[in-house]
């Protein structure tokens, strides 16, 4: 019988202990309202993460420009925003799990997302042939740079007001931060575009000015792709160097990812994909490394368990598995492996539409539902028939046995 004690050992990421190797990943719901302010709902989806057993939470991007403000994404760029962030902070705290904050500014996500609210403009560091021509552009000025610069700390700083363990800098898929650090969408010939030090140059100072504005203890983590999964993208033998000037800037932990959001599949793998597909090319990148690496992309537990037990990374990263089962790591831990509700990874979930709002799980009804729970046991339990043991007719048992009726489920 596989163990997974190794999942549920203590960790460290800079100054900051975490109870077990497992974290949640950060991931864009659209759980904020209009004004990008933390919602009830929204807290209420993260406690059921929490009381999963993970021990650290990074919640959704929060913007840190309104110039890049998504509609119902969380925003950090003012100082209004620090009360609804403690709000959401204080309530997972009570639940015995950490929290990180990812701040970015989306940049080329917008092409993912499918449209440019009005007012905003896409910005970029260069335009090039790649870019769709019916988006609008800017390419920024050395001059937006650091103001830009000076963004991402100011969030690092509410972040740490609001009572977040640590912050994650989002510099993958396709945000503007990523876009910088990739060849093929930075042509730049200036201090920030060319050489792979010049074009590490913004996240670098990102990290840079965060660490002398919060302090070098408050733990800063950054999401970094192994591979752009394009032709001329940034490869895993590039990542390399930039990891080593971002760890020499005084980040606390690397977080992986791969592919350009619009362009690629791989930054959000199906069911077609191989389990931990980014992980081997994640190899020479954790043997480099002198802080942790944390392992992500379609991982298992039982891989989990592998990877961390091997040292091929120091933290596993889990998104949709627990959009599928917020139980999953407690779960594991107390031995009921059978009782966990598995990710078919068929991303539904990425489904949003203005008709039906969020993204609805295959097979947990409760996602973005997370009010309904815990169940309500009934006070006065029935006797319960459901017939035909279909999809509905089987989630109608369920949901009548979890409400503490008994419940017979017959089929033809």
């Amino acid at each position: 019988m596989q163990t997974y004690s190794s999942l549920f050992q203590e960790g460290q990421i800079g100054s900051l202990r975490l109870k077990n190797r497992l974290m949640m990943a950060a991931m864009g719901v659209p759980l904020a309202d209009w004004d990008g302010n933390t919602t009830d709902q929204m807290i209420r989806y993260y406690e059921a993460r929490a009381r999963g057993g993970v021990g650290l939470i990074t919640t959704q991007f929060a913007s840190i420009n309104a110039d890049a403000q998504m509609p119902m994404t969380a925003n950090i760029y003012n100082d209004d925003s620090i009360e609804q962030w403690a709000k959401l902070v204080d309530a997972l705290h009570v639940l015995d799990t950490k929290v990180c904050i990812q701040l970015m500014h989306a940049g080329l996500l917008f092409m993912f997302m499918g449209f440019v609210p009005e007012g905003i403009r896409i910005k970029v560091p260069s335009i090039t042939p790649l870019l769709p021509d019916d988006f609008p552009y800017d390419e920024i000025t050395e001059e937006e740079i650091e103001n830009y610069i000076e963004d991402f700390a100011q969030g690092a700083r509410r972040a740490s007001l609001a009572g977040a363990d640590a912050v994650e800098i989002h510099a993958s898929n396709g945000c503007l931060v990523s876009t910088f650090m990739s060849p093929i969408t930075n042509r730049r010939d200036d201090l920030y575009g060319g050489s792979v030090e010049n074009r590490t140059r913004f996240a670098r100072c990102i990290v840079e000015r965060i660490k002398t504005l919060v302090g070098k203890d408050f733990p800063v983590i950054i999401r970094i792709n192994v591979d752009d999964d394009l032709k001329g993208g940034v490869s895993p033998e590039e990542v390399l160097a930039q990891a080593a000037i971002l760890e020499a800037a005084g980040v606390d932990a690397i977080n992986i990812s791969s592919g350009l959001e619009y362009w690629t599949s791989s930054t959000i793998p199906c069911f077609s994909y191989p389990d931990g597909y980014m992980m081997p090319m994640a190899g020479n990148l954790k043997k480099q490394l002198n802080i942790p690496l944390i392992g992500a992309g379609k991982i298992p537990m039982e891989l989990a368990q592998e990877l961390i037990s091997t040292n091929k990374a120091d933290f596993i990263a889990l998104g949709r598995p627990l959009f599928a089962d917020p139980d999953l790591p407690i779960k594991f831990e107390q031995g009921r492996v059978d009782e966990v509700r598995r990710c078919i990874y068929c991303n539904n979930c990425l489904r949003l539409s203005q008709k039906f709002g969020s993204g609805v799980c295959s097979v947990n009804p409760y996602l973005f539902n997370e009010e309904k729970l815990p169940h309500k046991i009934s006070e006065k339990p029935k006797q319960v028939m459901v017939i035909g043991a279909g999809i509905a007719g089987m989630q109608a048992a369920l949901f009548s046995a979890q409400h503490g009726h008994e419940v017979t489920l017959y089929e033809k």
